[in-house]
């Protein structure tokens, strides 16, 4: 069987490419909600389309009020949820190969934004049931694909659909890596917030600052104006700053302020460590030149002063906060200060942690609670989650990971856990299991996005035979 399916994927290759390239020419990040479309006009069209491609392969779909989607393999009791999205994470500014929604191929990869997070994997999805279907292969129980809209802020969409539709007693995302992801860190999203005042005088302070787009991704820029600094001591301290970080720093000139702009790296959030945040090297700026400010008596200047204390460039484990903490099933506490924003009026920085086992509400918001006092900052939570477990000798796991050895070759694999989170996290016997392997790089929420195209056809082969193996017996 497995030959059968890698043949008829083979021979419908340029097909699926060339499917996956429609989605991707939609930005599908998520927008202001219009009528009937909850996450805005990308996301619905994205929907659309996928459903309008499934119906054309003979599925069964369903429009779940442009929060999700569904096709359904045939008309059985579910024995399978396999869950992907089709939103996006906002373009870089940093792609060189091509466009962020202009996709194209090149030395077998495809570059896109959403090739590899994850429409490409849900194409993939969708190609193994389409192979399944179209090579005759007796199923007993119903395999549903469900596509969502909303993954990347915050999964809102998969809340809804859960609220009117039950679980399958399986379920699977093809949106992280072989083998299988069986463990998925608790996640912690909040922000250090203060109320600041006008500027006033001849003191020296930061006028405005930014830096970040979402809190899952690690920032590649910072910018922050500061007014009644010396400007030689900032250019030195720049230049330091560029000499010992992979940055580039430039500085411009206003007549009333300094204009300093940070250039890192992007990553996930789960992942620090292969991103440069340009935000904690802008406050590593900051507190190489804390002695400039002095004599300030801004609020929002104070705040940010402190925070660069506590928010130290590189401490991906959140050594100074407090809140480090390591676990052999999780492995440790990561953290990204991903989202600045001081303007009139207010000033905040949001950081994303994904959290190892042996966290608590309590050794984790709580510290940080104090942090933020000592810091003159309020600590305010947008979202908190405990730790996802599905054990790794429960049958399910052993049966995806017998069918991802059989496809790669591999010998005595074992689940992983990982910082991401994925819609399975809050789904009981859910788990993450493909579209690549764990170390394939991709460069996910990052410029140039890519995925090999024998990656998505191998996946998708390993995907038919866990459908197969989980819904084909009696």
């Amino acid at each position: 069987m497995k030959e059968r399916i890698r043949n008829w994927l083979e021979n419908h290759r340029e097909e699926m490419v060339r499917d996956i390239f429609d989605l991707v020419r939609i930005d599908s990040e998520k927008m202001p909600a219009k009528e009937g479309m909850p996450f805005g006009e990308g996301p619905a069209q994205a929907l659309a389309l996928a459903l309008s491609k499934a119906e054309g392969y003979g599925f069964s779909t369903q429009n779940h009020e442009n929060y999700v989607g569904s096709i359904d393999m045939q008309d059985a009791p579910r024995g399978l949820d396999i869950l992907a999205h089709l939103d996006v994470v906002p373009a870089t500014p940093g792609f060189t190969v091509t466009q962020p929604f202009e996709p194209v191929e090149k030395d077998g990869k495809l570059y896109g934004r959403g090739t590899a997070d994850d429409k490409g994997p849900a194409m993939a999805a969708l190609y193994a049931m389409r192979a399944l279907k179209e090579l005759g292969v007796p199923l007993t129980k119903n395999v549903r694909l469900i596509l969502g809209c909303d993954e990347e802020c915050g999964s809102s969409d998969i809340e809804y659909y859960y609220k009117k539709e039950a679980a399958a007693p399986c379920t699977f995302s093809p949106d992280a890596c072989f083998p299988v992801v069986n463990v998925e860190k608790g996640h912690l999203v909040a922000a250090f917030v203060c109320k600041t005042e006008p500027k006033s005088g001849a003191k020296p302070c930061i006028t405005e600052a930014q830096s970040g787009v979402k809190f899952n991704v690690v920032p590649d820029t910072a910018m922050m104006r500061v007014a009644n600094v010396d400007q030689k001591i900032l250019a030195a301290a720049a230049k330091n700053l560029a000499r010992e970080l992979p940055v580039k720093v430039t500085i411009e000139t206003f007549a009333d302020s300094l204009r300093v702009t940070v250039k890192g790296k992007s990553a996930h959030a789960s992942t620090p460590e292969l991103g440069v945040n340009a935000l904690t090297a802008m406050l590593k700026l900051l507190h190489d030149v804390k002695g400039s400010f002095a004599a300030t008596d801004d609020t929002a200047t104070k705040a940010l002063l402190a925070l660069s204390e506590v928010l130290v460039h590189g401490d991906h484990a959140g050594q100074a906060l407090g809140i480090a903490r390591d676990h052999e099933v999780t492995g440790p506490t990561t953290v990204s200060p991903d989202i600045l924003e001081l303007t009139e009026g207010s000033l905040q920085l949001t950081i994303d942690s994904r959290m190892a086992l042996g966290s608590t509400r309590e050794n984790t918001v709580g510290t940080l609670e104090s942090v933020a006092e000592t810091c003159g900052c309020t600590f305010d939570v947008e979202r908190y989650s405990e730790t996802h477990y599905v054990p790794a000798d429960s049958q399910f796991v052993k049966t995806l990971i017998a069918c991802y050895e059989d496809v790669f070759g591999r010998e005595g694999s074992k689940p992983i856990a990982m910082g991401g989170g994925t819609y399975v996290h809050e789904v009981e016997n859910g788990v993450a299991f493909g579209c690549v392997e764990d170390e394939d790089e991709t460069n996910l929420h990052g410029d140039d996005e890519h995925v090999a195209v024998e990656d998505l056809l191998k996946g998708s082969v390993t995907f038919a035979l866990a459908i197969y193996a989980i819904c084909g017996g009696e």
